[in-house]
């Protein structure tokens, strides 16, 4: 469910600090709107929280639909980009890359690979989603495969029954003549 989902966006945040970005966050929009963040990871373990507040840029990324590219950040070192993780013409949520400590600017092949990255965790998620729900209607169709088993054994039986005394009485009929 959402702890496995959101343990493989943690690990995925993980390994974009790795290799790409200082810090990265993972918001995911709720069925009223709001996004949560479900994911954070920084190059240094010290840090728990995003160098930047992305909230207000993440809004804006929402509404647009568009990635957005801060060339500087406030405090005036690294850089930063919001992207959209959108599948199915729906948007998921937001991916936030920050560059700081590397002292590395964002470009727009570095933006380029966020979005790339964001579509296919979109259609991972959207991909986990309709597994789940695909799980959920086979466990509903096996409960009603049983009833509908549960209901024909008790209606045969119900049938078998009140011929057995006719069929007694016919064999005993049969044996007269």
């Amino acid at each position: 469910g959402a702890e496995n989902r959101e343990g493989m966006l943690s690990r995925l945040a993980r390994l974009v600090t790795q290799n790409f970005a200082d810090s990265c966050a993972i918001d995911l929009l709720g069925p009223d709107g709001a996004a949560r963040e479900v994911a954070v990871s920084h190059r240094d373990p010290e840090q728990t929280e995003l160098a930047i507040d992305s909230r207000p840029i993440g809004e804006k990324v929402v509404r647009n639909r568009k990635a957005e590219l801060l060339g500087h950040i406030p405090g005036g070192r690294g850089s930063a980009m919001v992207v959209p993780m959108l599948t199915r013409g729906q948007i998921l949520g937001t991916m936030t890359f920050v560059s700081l400590d590397s002292g590395r600017a964002f470009g727009g092949s570095d933006i380029a690979m966020a979005e790339d990255l964001a579509r296919r965790t979109g259609l991972a998620l959207d991909n986990w989603r309709l597994y789940l729900e695909a799980e959920a209607r086979s466990a509903d169709l096996e409960k009603a495969v049983h009833a509908r088993d549960e209901f024909l054994s008790n209606v045969t039986h119900e049938l078998k029954t009140p011929l057995t005394p006719l069929k007694l009485q016919l064999q005993s009929f049969f044996k007269m003549l």
